[in-house]
């Protein structure tokens, strides 16, 4: 038998609710550019409220001219919102304080353009020494830029993930608040996922999207079922 201390990867280490910390960043009406980034992006949000994972929701500049999602706020109250100026999530005192304060070891975050937002939060979360999950398909971004934060995540060892294979690694490793699998709390967003094909669907313009085929949409229905 091979010893554990010589086969552990952390790569290869699954995301449990009594360790993760949620931050959705910059989750503003006005900045979700299509109906399936709010799908993914609320989706995430529900199975992190179902399986009690703290949240973190930062937003940034006047609420008035870009106000944060009802469904946010329903979820997880004002108090879990912090408020900055300006510039980057991790860069203001308190959004990085509210996130590290629960001592919890994973970052599962989703925020605005792959090569900024989404990636300067998961660079800067990885520096402090956190084990951070980026949710690729609950964040914006595509093209050319896209892939620069992408393989600048990728090289710091951040983890690349979508917001069903959180629900899937959550549901593998624990319960939710009511003692399922968490999939009860999401499944409007799941079937939405499913018939659109989230993952795929265009983003600012992205060119290289492309609709979701019928083995694809088979497979991914054959799989809800199996967990539902």
């Amino acid at each position: 038998m091979v010893a554990p201390t010589l086969t552990y990867n952390r790569f290869a280490e699954r995301l449990r609710a009594d360790n993760a910390m949620l931050a959705i960043v910059d989750g503003q009406a006005g900045l979700l550019p299509t109906d399936a980034l709010r799908n993914n992006l609320l989706g995430l949000a529900r199975l992190g409220h179902a399986f009690g994972v703290p949240t973190v929701l930062g937003i940034c500049g006047a609420p008035k001219r870009d106000p944060l999602l009802d469904e946010l706020l329903t979820l997880f109250g004002a108090e879990a919102v912090v408020r900055r100026a300006g510039g980057e999530f991790w860069d203001d005192a308190a959004s990085r304080k509210a996130v590290l304060a629960p001592g919890r070891h994973h970052l599962i975050v989703a925020a605005l353009t792959a090569d900024f937002g989404l990636a300067q939060v998961a660079l800067g979360a990885r520096r402090d020494g956190l084990e951070v999950h980026a949710v690729l398909d609950a964040s914006a971004g595509s093209g050319d830029a896209a892939r620069v934060g992408l393989a600048r995540m990728t090289a710091a060892g951040i983890h690349l993930t979508s917001w069903v294979a959180v629900l899937a690694e959550l549901a593998a490793t624990g319960v939710d608040t009511t003692g399922g699998n968490g999939c009860a709390a999401v499944r409007d967003n799941l079937d939405k996922y499913a018939a659109r094909g989230a993952g795929n669907a265009p983003v600012r313009g992205d060119s290289s999207a492309r609709p979701t085929t019928d083995a694809e949409r088979a497979s991914l229905s054959h799989w809800f079922a199996a967990i539902a």
